[in-house]
């Protein structure tokens, strides 16, 4: 058991440090997959393919990618302090619901974009008492 929770423990500071790191970078490790205006505020999507980087380390993680919303007001300034989740349905009909950390002047979550195929992601942010939904699909190679 005491081994079982070592290796946990383990697994989770690698997969920290590889999404710290990647966000860290987020303008040339992560590719925008999607941009849209909701209430005045501008959202930036980008996604970061972390099955290498998890492979070399070998993990185990059911996260294939790093999913980071980036959301401006009106002025351009970031949104900070907000609420903010996502509702993915694969091609298969599975669906992953995920709260994002704040990080890196955006909002971020790990999540499975596997099998290959359209995904539908759902964002919600509440923050200064707006809430914000946007939903757009993305294709998975």
């Amino acid at each position: 058991m005491k081994q079982l929770m070592h290796f946990m423990i383990a697994s989770m500071m690698l997969i920290c440090l590889v999404i710290a790191s990647a966000a860290a970078r987020h303008s040339s490790d992560g590719e925008t997959i999607h941009q849209a205006a909701v209430n005045n505020h501008e959202l930036t999507y980008e996604l970061i393919d972390m099955r290498q980087a998890l492979k070399e380390h070998g993990s185990d993680s059911e996260a294939t990618h790093h999913l980071m919303v980036f959301i401006r007001d009106q002025n351009g300034d970031a949104v900070t302090g907000a609420k903010t989740g996502f509702l993915i349905q694969g091609p298969d009909g599975k669906q992953q619901r995920v709260m994002a950390m704040g990080m890196a002047d955006g909002y971020g979550a790990d999540v499975s974009l596997d099998p290959p195929g359209t995904y539908t992601i759902r964002t919600k942010a509440v923050a200064g008492g707006k809430t914000l939904l946007h939903s757009f699909d993305h294709v998975v190679q």
